[in-house]
């Protein structure tokens, strides 16, 4: 039923038989109706708001909202609502609508669903380019500890960007580069510590190194004897080992040249102790 009014008007007459031209009246409104109600908004199913909004409504303006959050008692609420601070996990919040004339909503209250979750995801890269590749393009392999997410990749410090799994970069430029790459889960939660990997890119068929811009700093036997490069020695970027055997077995030291091909000085340890063998 809707709300309908009732109306009386009252007179008085005295014992002459007169009786008042302009009668009180007195109306009355009898509302048997219940209100209805609804969320209009609220979070995803997946936040990471301890404290998410709602918008309710209802086709009764008179209405007062009441609220229960994971089956707690109701309490009043405005039809803008913050829950209180929540723990992470699923969620439930129900509403009903109270009208002037005290009728509450007859049918299940209104509900909303939701998981809260603040903790950020862990990324990691399963596979990489080498350190040192003379492969111009780079392919990145990255997981992280919770599903249904997406990545956010940046190489060598330009904006972040959305980013596959395999995460592919072709034709980089010789040199030195770097790869980041955070994890970002359904809920909005972005790993604070990327992934990262740093590995350098040198050319295929780079010149040999320039003999006239190195040289060996012969000490006194006993000490360090070194090794320099200054600039063009080798490519920009270029990885550097110096190796006292001709199989380059293993490097006496190492170093990535600068941008201007210079590098070291590297210690090469007592050339002369070693009895003079030869460098390569």
């Amino acid at each position: 039923n809707r709300p309908h009014v009732r109306k009386r008007d009252i007179s008085a007459a005295d014992q002459a038989g007169n009786e008042d031209p302009s009668p009180s009246a007195f109306e009355w409104q009898i509302d048997l109706q219940p209100p209805t109600v609804a969320i209009r908004i609220g979070p995803g199913n997946m936040t990471n708001s301890p404290t998410p909004g709602f918008e309710f409504t209802s086709d009764d303006r008179t209405v007062t909202f009441e609220s229960s959050i994971d089956g707690g008692a109701w309490s009043s609420s405005g039809a803008s609502h913050k829950a209180p601070a929540l723990k992470d996990g699923p969620h439930t919040l129900k509403v009903r609508a109270v009208d002037s004339a005290g009728n509450v909503t007859a049918a299940e209250p209104a509900s909303w669903h939701w998981t809260q979750d603040t903790v950020p995801p862990d990324t990691a890269l399963i596979s990489t380019p080498p350190a040192t590749t003379k492969d111009p393009n780079a392919t990145f392999n990255i997981v992280t500890n919770e599903t249904g997410g997406t990545f956010r990749c940046q190489m060598d410090g330009n904006g972040p960007s959305e980013c596959p799994a395999t995460a592919v970069y072709a034709a980089l430029s010789g040199g030195p580069h770097q790869f980041n790459v955070s994890a970002v889960d359904p809920a909005g939660n972005l790993d604070p510590t990327p992934a990262s990997w740093t590995f350098t890119v040198v050319a295929k068929d780079h010149p040999a190194p320039n003999l006239f811009a190195i040289t060996l700093q012969m000490n006194p036997p006993g000490s360090e004897d070194q090794i320099q490069g200054s600039a063009s020695a080798v490519d920009g970027g270029a990885t550097v080992k110096v190796y006292a055997d001709s199989a380059l077995t293993s490097p006496l030291a190492q170093s990535v040249a600068g941008a201007n091909g210079s590098f070291g000085p590297l210690a090469v340890g007592d050339a002369r102790g070693r009895g003079g063998e030869l460098l390569h």
